[in-house]
C-alpha cells in the first residue's frame, strides 16, 4: 500500500471571469451602482485620513459622452499608492475591507462589472504626495476571445496577466482620486449613454442626500419630535455629492407629495427594528398622508413612471434591490401592501450584508432575524395604518352622502313650500343614519391606547383635515353652502404649511454676505437670462447649470 498522497493545487478557470465580468448583473445600469460604492468606500477612507475635511467634499462624477460611447466615473477618495495598485487591480476577490462599519463594498470583485459592457475598460488613479499614477487598461474583446476558446484552459489570473496592460505616467502630489472609464461602449447598452436615465436611476440608488425641501421640512422636523438616536443614525447616513454633466448634486427623488397620488406628507414616522440581544438592526421612516390610494405605478396627471414608490431597503445608503424588494405577500400581508408608501429602511448592522449582486441580504442568521422584524413591523403598524384610514374615509364619505341626501330633501320641500309624510319620514330616518354616522367617524377618530405611533399620526391627520372643513364653513356662515365638496378632496396648500426652501435662493445670499451686494446683482441677472431659455431646455439642467455657477463663486469666495 502507498502511503503518500500527491499534492493537487487547485486552480480557478477562467470560466470565472466570464460570471465576475459579463453575467453578474442582469441590469446594466447597475455599473454606476457598484463604482459609485467602491467610490464611496474611498472617500470615507479620505475622511478618516483627513484627506477631506468633511463628507460634503466627497464627490463622484460622472462624464457621459455619448458621441464617442464612452463614460467616465471619478471620486476625489484615497486613490490606490502606486505600489499597490498594480496588484490591487488585478487581483480578485482580495479586497483589503474588512471593517464593514464604514464600508459598502466588501467582495473585492465590483471594479470588474464594467468589462461586459465595453470594449476597453481602465482604471487611473493617483495617491496623495505621490508624484506617480497609475493606469490599468483591459482588452475586453482580447478578454472575449480568450474565454469563448474552448481549447484554452488557462487559469483566471493567467488571463487577466494576458488581457491587461499595467502603466504609470506624471502626476501632480496633491491629488488623490481613481478613475475608471469605458471606452466604446456595446450599442445594445445604449441606456448608460442616455444621461437623463443615469441621472433617474442614481437618484433611486446612490448614497446621496435628500433634496433641501425633504430635509428641511420634513426629515429635520420628524429627527426633532423623535428619539434622539435617529439624529445620529441620520447623521452617519452616506450622504456624498454625485454629478453627471447635466445634473449637477444629485438628490434623491422624494417631495412634500406623494408622486402619483398628490397625498400631501404631514410628517415622517421614524422607526427602528431591534433584537433583544443585538440591539438596532436598522431604521427608517415613511411617509404619514391620509392614504387616498395605492401609489400607482404611473402619475394619472404627468403620465411619468412614479419613481419614489415603496418602501426602499439601503444599505450603507445604497438601495438593495428595486422599488418591489418588498411587494406581494412575502412582507406584507395584502398584495398592495407596499405600493400606499415612501419610505426608506437603513440597516445599520454591521453584519447584515448585501448579496454580491445587491438584489437581496446574505442569509445569516441577523439578516433573517431583521426580515422577521420588518414583516412584523409591516403587518402590526404599516398595513394598519392603510386600513385604518381607508376606514375613515369610509365613515366620512357616508356622513357627507347622509348630508347631501339631508339637503336635497329639505331643499325641495323648501322650494314647493310643502313636506309630505313619505319625505319627512325619509327625512328623520335620515337624520338617525347621520348621527350614527357622526357617531361612528368619531370614534374612529379618537385615539386608543392600543394604536401604534403610526395610526396615531394617520388619525391626526384626518381630524385636522375635518377641523380645517369646519373652519372653512364657520367662515361662509352667511352664504348658502351647497355640500358639494368632499373633505377628502380638500388640499392644505395654504393653510399652515412649513414654508419651502429655495436652495437657489440661498445660494444667493450667501454669494451676497461674502462678495457685496453687486456682485449678487450680476449674478442674478445672468441667472434671470438662463431662465429665458426654460422652454428649450430641460428645467433640471437649468438648474443644475444654476447651481455649477453659484457653487463655483461661493468656493472662490470663501
Amino acid at each position: 500500500m502507498n502511503d503518500e498522497h500527491s499534492f493537487h493545487k487547485t486552480q480557478v478557470g477562467k470560466n470565472i471571469l466570464q460570471m465576475l465580468m459579463f453575467s453578474l448583473y442582469p441590469d446594466e445600469k447597475t455599473i454606476y451602482r457598484e463604482y459609485l460604492q467602491n467610490a464611496c468606500d474611498s472617500i470615507n477612507e479620505a475622511l478618516s485620513l483627513k484627506l477631506l475635511p468633511s463628507p460634503e467634499f466627497g464627490c463622484v462624477s460622472i462624464h457621459i459622452d455619448s458621441p464617442n460611447k464612452c463614460i467616465i466615473i471619478e471620486d476625489n477618495g484615497t486613490g490606490i499608492k502606486n505600489s499597490e495598485a498594480e496588484a490591487r487591480l488585478k487581483d480578485i476577490a482580495k479586497t483589503s475591507k474588512i471593517d464593514n462599519t464604514n464600508q459598502a463594498g466588501f467582495y473585492g470583485i465590483g471594479r470588474l462589472v464594467g468589462a461586459g459592457y465595453c470594449e476597453r475598460l481602465t482604471f487611473m488613479t493617483s495617491s496623495i504626495n505621490e508624484e506617480i499614477g497609475s493606469q490599468l487598461s483591459f482588452d475586453v474583446n482580447k478578454l472575449r476571445s480568450i474565454i469563448q476558446d474552448k481549447n484554452n484552459d488557462l487559469e483566471a489570473g493567467e488571463v487577466i496577466d494576458i488581457v491587461t496592460e499595467f502603466t504609470t505616467f506624471i502626476e501632480d502630489k496633491e491629488r488623490h482620486y481613481f478613475k475608471v472609464k469605458l471606452e466604446k461602449v456595446l450599442p445594445r447598452y445604449s441606456v448608460l449613454l442616455d444621461e437623463e436615465e443615469v441621472a433617474s436611476y442614481l437618484s433611486q440608488v446612490a448614497p446621496i442626500p435628500y433634496s433641501p425641501e425633504f430635509t428641511n421640512n420634513l426629515m429635520i422636523p420628524s429627527i426633532k419630535d423623535s428619539e434622539e438616536k435617529f439624529k445620529t443614525y441620520y447623521e452617519k447616513l452616506n450622504k456624498f455629492r454625485v454629478s453627471t454633466d447635466n445634473y449637477y448634486d444629485l438628490t434623491k427623488l422624494y417631495s412634500l407629495n406623494i408622486d402619483g397620488t398628490g397625498d400631501e406628507i404631514k410628517v415622517l414616522r421614524l422607526f427602528t427594528l431591534t433584537d433583544p440581544i443585538e440591539g438596532d438592526l436598522a431604521w427608517g421612516w415613511y411617509a404619514i398622508t391620509q392614504f387616498s390610494k395605492a401609489i400607482p405605478k404611473t402619475d394619472p396627471n404627468t403620465h411619468q413612471i412614479v419613481k419614489t414608490r415603496g418602501i426602499r431597503l439601503r444599505s450603507h445608503n445604497i438601495q438593495i434591490g428595486g422599488e418591489d424588494f418588498f411587494g406581494g405577500t412575502e412582507y406584507f400581508q395584502q398584495p398592495r401592501g407596499n405600493k400606499y408608501f415612501n419610505g426608506e429602511i437603513n440597516i445599520i448592522h454591521p453584519e447584515i450584508t448585501p448579496t454580491a449582486d445587491r438584489s437581496d441580504l446574505a442569509p445569516t442568521d441577523l439578516a433573517l432575524k431583521l426580515k422577521d422584524l420588518i414583516k412584523d413591523f409591516f403587518n402590526n403598524e404599516m398595513q394598519k395604518c392603510y386600513e385604518e384610514a381607508n376606514k375613515i374615509k369610509n365613515n366620512i364619505k357616508h356622513n357627507f352622502e347622509a348630508s347631501q341626501k339631508i339637503e336635497q330633501i329639505q331643499s325641495t320641500s323648501n322650494i314647493d313650500n310643502t313636506q309630505s309624510t313619505d319625505n319627512n319620514i325619509e327625512l328623520q330616518k335620515l337624520k338617525r343614519d347621520k348621527e350614527k354616522q357622526e357617531e361612528q367617524l368619531e370614534k374612529s377618530l379618537s385615539t386608543k391606547s392600543h394604536d401604534s405611533e403610526g395610526i396615531k399620526l394617520v388619525k391626526k391627520v384626518y381630524n385636522d383635515l375635518l377641523d380645517k372643513q369646519k373652519n372653512v364653513l364657520s367662515s361662509n356662515t352667511s352664504i348658502k353652502t351647497e355640500p358639494t365638496t368632499n373633505p377628502l378632496n380638500i388640499k392644505n396648500e395654504n393653510v399652515n404649511k412649513p414654508k419651502v426652501i429655495d436652495i437657489i435662493t440661498e445660494k444667493i445670499e450667501l454669494l451676497e454676505n461674502n462678495k457685496g451686494t453687486d456682485i449678487a446683482d450680476i449674478v442674478k441677472k445672468i441667472l434671470t437670462i438662463i431662465d429665458k431659455y426654460q422652454g428649450q431646455v430641460q428645467p433640471k439642467i437649468l438648474t443644475s447649470m444654476k447651481n455649477v455657477i453659484l457653487d463655483s463663486l461661493i468656493r472662490e469666495s470663501i
